[in-house]
């Protein structure tokens, strides 16, 4: 089980975003950015 800290960005692990309180737009983007620095 990872600690979960507030105001923190989701942590790939075991294939699934760990549940943070972010909106769906929020969530979207940080995935938007995470994948666009994979493909670099």
């Amino acid at each position: 089980m990872a600690v979960r800290a507030d105001n923190t960005l989701p942590v790939l692990l075991d294939d699934q975003f760990e549940r943070l309180d972010l909106t769906s737009a929020e969530r979207a983007g940080i995935q938007q950015v995470l994948t666009s620095r994979l493909a670099d």
